[in-house]
């Protein structure tokens, strides 16, 4: 917009989208997928190399589970957990998926 312009905001022209395929979802390929994303400051030359987990603006929110910090040992076990229990509950449902 003009006004954010002004103030030397700039967004990206063409948001990029891609949704998961089924072979993308499985355990290993979504911890790949992040860390390309998490890694993005760093091919767009913000942060250093391998200086991905210092930019401030990456992380990740699970409603109910402020505390949980994308670069924490234990992450990738807890995330599972949570989404198991969040699906489980029907607290969480994919997009793709039929009502």
């Amino acid at each position: 917009s003009e006004p954010l312009g002004k103030l030397g905001v700039e967004f990206q022209h063409q948001p990029y989208d891609h949704v998961l395929k089924d072979e993308e979802k499985l355990d290993t390929q979504v911890c790949n997928l992040v860390e390309y994303i998490a890694r993005k400051p760093e091919r767009k030359e913000i942060v250093s190399l391998d200086q991905f987990k210092s930019y401030p603006y990456t992380d990740c929110l699970i409603p109910g589970y402020p505390e949980l910090k994308i670069w924490q040992p234990d992450f990738w076990p807890r995330f599972w957990r949570c989404y198991s229990f969040l699906r489980k509950n029907g607290l969480f449902r994919p997009a793709d998926e039929v009502l």
